[in-house]
C-alpha cells in the first residue's frame, strides 16, 4: 500500500511539472491564433439543470476594431425571470495588473422568456490585444428555483484591419 501511496505522489508531481498549454493558459482560457475570427463556448444539457437547456458566449473579431459579442440562455421551459451579465475582457500582459481586465459590462434582466440573449458589436475599444467573453447566465421559476451557469470564450485577437 505505501509503494502505491509514493508512486501516486511522484506520478502526481511529474504531472505538475509538465508545460501547460501553449501562450496564456490562465483560467483554462486558450489565446487563439491571430488569424481565428472567432471563438465559442457552449455548455448544452447543463448538468442537474431541469431549466436550463444550453448557455454559450460567442466573440469574434469583426475587423476594424469592431467586437461581436454574444450571450446567450435557452431554456426547457418558460420561465418568469433570468438574467445575462456579459463581460468583454482584454488580456493585459505589461504593468502591475496582468490577466484579464473587464472592459465593458452589459446587463440584461428578462420575464415570461424562453431565450435570454445578448447580442451586440462594440466599438471604441483598442485592438492588437487578445479579448474574450464571459457570461453568467442565471434564471429563477418555481418548480426549480434559482439556477446559474457560466460560459467563457477563448481569447481572440482583435485587428484593426
Amino acid at each position: 500500500m505505501k509503494k502505491f501511496f509514493w508512486k501516486i505522489i511522484i506520478l502526481s508531481v511529474v504531472l505538475m511539472s509538465l508545460p501547460g498549454k501553449a501562450a496564456y493558459a490562465a483560467d483554462d482560457i486558450v489565446l487563439l491564433p491571430e488569424n481565428t475570427r472567432m471563438s465559442r463556448m457552449i455548455i448544452a444539457g447543463a448538468q442537474r439543470s431541469s431549466t436550463i437547456a444550453l448557455v454559450f458566449s460567442d466573440i469574434t473579431n469583426e475587423g476594424y476594431g469592431a467586437i461581436g459579442v454574444r450571450g446567450e440562455t435557452d431554456l426547457f421551459h418558460e420561465v418568469p425571470w433570468a438574467k445575462l451579465t456579459l463581460e468583454l475582457q482584454r488580456r493585459e500582459t505589461e504593468g502591475i495588473t496582468t490577466g484579464w481586465i473587464t472592459e465593458v459590462e452589459i446587463e440584461e434582466e428578462f420575464e415570461d422568456v424562453y431565450i435570454a440573449e445578448i447580442n451586440e458589436v462594440i466599438y471604441g475599444q483598442p485592438s492588437g490585444y487578445y479579448y474574450r467573453v464571459k457570461t453568467f447566465h442565471e434564471v429563477k421559476s418555481e418548480e426549480n428555483g434559482h439556477e446559474k451557469k457560466t460560459t467563457v470564450t477563448n481569447g481572440v485577437m482583435i485587428t484593426n484591419p
